[in-house]
């Protein structure tokens, strides 16, 4: 919530905003390659395999 208006229902977030996950919890029964996928999947962003191999 945000002034009174749900944010997250409406996504109606600045194009600009970041977050900081202090204690990730991260799903035991998904691979660490799964749980970073949804992650990104949070900002319609796509994590090839090569790119988590650097």
């Amino acid at each position: 919530m945000f002034d009174g208006t749900n944010i997250i229902k409406k996504r109606m977030f600045p194009p600009n905003t970041r977050t900081m996950l202090e204690k990730p919890n991260f799903l035991p029964n998904l691979t660490g390659l799964k749980n970073l996928q949804l992650l990104a999947n949070i900002q319609k962003k796509l994590i090839m395999n090569k790119q988590l191999k650097h």
